[in-house]
């Protein structure tokens, strides 16, 4: 089977897109249509167009976000070889530092979407299900099917379906963050009474001891894969880290005017933070030998923390200046499927493409453009299918 379809690793980029922003444009109530001839009606119209009318500046974020989660496994390939004297692995080392904050950068903006509005309990899981497990199920069986046709054996495929689906919470790597994000979707309603201020009645506080047994099986699970087959089983508790790039993804969106940063240092602060990521990755290939990618600029980590919270606030301070687009809006609707689909467009290309490890300047410009570009208009083509909108 072709290298470039097997990874080892959930964090060789972990990078996908959570929800997408379904609040479309700007409408007004009935009441206020019935009311449309007095100057009052008129007022709340207004308001109600501007409450709900779509955040551009989300799409521009989920546009930054796809393409560093493209960029950053484009360029995982000529950063782990690790010659740290060609200028292959610097424009890796340099592209791969921001390109962390991907995954935060999507998780906060479905803070920014989820968190803050008042929502039943039942109709919170039901809408999350119905746009996670589909996809979950379809891209995972999906990329199986992509390894077999690769030449993945058939006692691998049964272990795989068996067991490995339950350890590592994917089968292709890139998918463990559907996973991760499901996990935290879980908790999600209870962080949201939290922000609203709403107290949880005896029935709220049942289901929320109800859906924490399941990881507690896990656990157990964890300890007997590890035990018995010497297994790492970690995925199901990843979700705390992202819950906090949640709640900073709510917190930027309504306070970004309390946090009185000029767009001028911000920039020069994420421009000083990548300076020092890669420099940190430069020794650590170079002295200690570690040429993982994820080693210093993880997501867990503080440099990817502060770089993908000022990437954020820097958007929202420009949020009146970002005009709508309707290119940005169309990648941004695709992004999840995209981001789903993008890693069979990049092993196509890696695995045709002549003398690919060798040519590092020209192919990774080139790859990613090509890698987003067919995976933007493969999913376009996929939605006119009406049941693949379920899953991208």
């Amino acid at each position: 089977m072709p290298q470039r379809f097997i990874r080892s690793s959930p964090n060789q980029l972990e990078e996908v897109q959570p929800s997408v922003n379904r609040e479309g444009g700007p409408w007004v109530t009935s009441e206020g249509q019935a009311e449309a001839g007095s100057e009052a009606a008129t007022s709340n119209a207004l308001e109600v167009i501007k409450t709900y009318q779509r955040k551009v500046w989300l799409d521009y974020l989920r546009v930054f976000a796809i393409l560093a989660v493209i960029t950053g496994h484009v360029i995982v390939d000529f950063y782990d070889q690790g010659n740290v004297r060609t200028a292959e692995w610097w424009l890796s080392n340099i592209i791969g530092t921001p390109a962390r904050a991907a995954v935060p950068v999507f998780v906060m903006v479905s803070g920014a979407l989820l968190l803050g509005k008042p929502y039943p309990l039942a109709v919170f899981y039901k809408k999350r299900a119905v746009r996670l497990i589909p996809p979950i199920l379809f891209w995972n069986l999906a990329y199986l099917g992509v390894y077999m046709l690769y030449g993945m054996d058939r006692q691998t495929v049964l272990w795989t379906l068996k067991a490995l689906i339950v350890v590592d919470g994917y089968i292709a790597p890139h998918l463990w963050y559907l996973s991760v994000f499901a996990c935290l979707m879980v908790f999600a309603p209870f962080i949201n009474m939290f922000i609203l201020g709403e107290k949880p009645n005896g029935r709220d506080l049942a289901i929320l001891l109800g859906l924490s047994f399941p990881f507690f099986l896990l656990q157990q699970i964890a300890y007997f894969a590890e035990d018995v087959y010497q297994l790492n089983m970690e995925w199901f508790k990843l979700f705390p880290w992202l819950m906090v790039y949640f709640i900073a993804g709510y917190v930027i969106d309504n306070y970004a005017a309390h946090i009185r940063l000029d767009n001028g240092w911000i920039v020069s602060a994420i421009i000083a933070l990548v300076a020092v990521g890669a420099g940190l990755n430069y020794y650590a290939v170079s002295t200690l030998g570690v040429m993982k990618n994820y080693f210093i600029n993880s997501e867990r980590g503080p440099l990817t923390f502060l770089i993908s919270i000022l990437v954020f606030l820097l958007a929202k301070n420009l949020s009146n200046r970002l005009p709508s687009n309707r290119l940005i809006l169309l990648v941004a609707e695709a992004s999840f499927g995209m981001y789903l689909i993008h890693e069979i467009c990049n092993g196509i290309l890696v695995n045709w493409l002549p003398g690919y490890h060798a040519h590092g300047l020209v192919y990774i410009p080139l790859v990613a453009a090509l890698t987003t570009a067919a995976s933007f208009l493969s999913i376009r083509l996929l939605r006119k299918i009406p049941l693949m909108k379920a899953v991208c």
